[in-house]
C-alpha cells in the first residue's frame, strides 16, 4: 500500500512539472518560402524589322503586298498571359506592292497604295505622320493555349538559330541549352487605323525564346509573334478609299472596289520583340 502511494506521489510530480520556456530564435532567420504565385512581368520592345503581309481578293484580281515596318512595346506577365497588355503599330506608309507575277514591287501600284491609306506624298507632313500608324492596343488574352510562358509547347532549336554559346552553369558544369517555347492565344482588343478604331480579335503565336532553361522565374530574351490565320481589315469601316496625293477623294475610283481591288484586306503579321533594357 504504501509502495503505491509513493508512486501516485511521483506520478503527480511529473504531470505538474513546468514546461520550459520557449527558446527566442536568434539570427538566421529561415528563409521565407517562396510565394509561387507570385507573378513573373517582362517589357518588351517591338523591333523596327517586321513582314505585314496583305491581300485584297477581288473579282479580278488579288492586289498583294507588304508592310515592313513596326514599332510598339508589349507588357507580358509570364505566369499568366491572361494579364498582359501592350501596343504593336505597322507602318501603312511603308507599304509595298507587287506587281503581277514575279515582276517585283510596283512602284505606281505602291504610291496609289498610299495614296487610298491617306498617307500620299503631297499631305502635310504633320497629318502624315498622325496617319501612318495603324495601332493595335491589346486589352485581353483568351484561349491560350498555355496560361503561363514557360510551360508553352517546347520548340526543336535548330543549332544554326543560336546567336552565342550559352554560359557555363555557376557550378562550372556544361552550358545550359536554349529553349523555345510557344503558346498560341486569341489578343483581343481594338485596331485605330485612319482615326477610326475597331474592335478586333487576332489570333496569333508568341514564341518565347529562352537563353537557358524555360523555367517559372526565368524571363525570355525574345519573343517570335506570328498570326496564325489572316486578319480581315474592312477598308469601309476604316475610311480606307480612292484617294489622290493629296488626299482628295477620287469618286471614279470607287467602281474598283470589289472587282480589281478588294473591300476587305487580308493582313498576316511575323514581328519580333526584344527584352527592354
Amino acid at each position: 500500500m504504501r509502495a503505491g502511494l509513493v508512486l501516485v506521489a511521483l506520478f503527480a510530480l511529473g504531470c505538474s512539472k513546468k514546461e520550459p520556456e520557449p527558446v527566442e530564435r536568434k539570427e538566421p532567420w529561415l528563409a521565407k518560402p517562396p510565394d509561387a504565385s507570385a507573378a513573373v512581368r517582362a517589357k518588351f520592345t517591338v523591333s523596327d524589322r517586321c513582314e505585314a503581309k496583305v491581300e485584297l481578293k477581288a473579282k479580278e484580281g488579288t492586289p498583294r503586298g507588304a508592310f515592313r515596318v513596326c514599332r510598339g512595346e508589349l507588357d507580358l506577365n509570364l505566369s499568366d498571359l491572361t494579364d498582359s497588355r501592350g501596343t504593336l503599330a505597322v507602318d501603312v506608309a511603308s507599304i509595298e506592292i507587287r506587281g503581277d507575277g514575279d515582276a517585283g514591287r510596283s512602284d505606281e501600284q505602291t504610291q496609289e497604295a498610299q495614296n487610298w491609306l491617306d498617307v500620299g506624298a503631297s499631305r502635310p507632313e504633320a497629318e502624315r505622320e498622325r496617319l501612318r500608324w495603324a495601332t493595335f492596343t491589346l486589352t485581353g488574352v483568351a484561349d491560350a493555349s498555355s496560361r503561363a510562358a514557360h510551360s508553352g509547347r517546347r520548340e526543336r532549336v535548330e543549332p544554326e538559330a543560336e546567336e552565342a554559346p550559352s554560359p557555363p552553369d555557376d557550378d562550372g558544369g556544361p552550358p545550359s541549352a536554349s529553349e523555345r517555347r510557344s503558346v498560341s492565344m486569341t489578343a483581343r482588343g481594338h485596331l485605330l487605323l485612319h482615326r477610326v478604331r475597331v474592335d478586333v480579335e487576332v489570333p496569333i503565336r508568341i514564341r518565347f525564346h529562352y537563353a537557358g532553361r524555360a523555367t517559372a522565374d526565368a524571363v525570355p530574351e525574345k519573343l517570335a509573334l506570328t498570326t496564325r490565320r489572316p486578319v480581315v481589315v474592312s477598308l469601309a469601316a476604316h475610311d480606307i478609299k480612292p484617294r489622290d496625293a493629296a488626299g482628295v477623294f477620287q469618286a471614279q475610283g470607287m467602281k474598283l472596289i470589289g472587282s480589281r481591288v478588294g473591300a476587305d484586306a487580308r493582313v498576316s503579321l511575323v514581328a519580333s520583340a526584344t527584352l527592354a533594357k
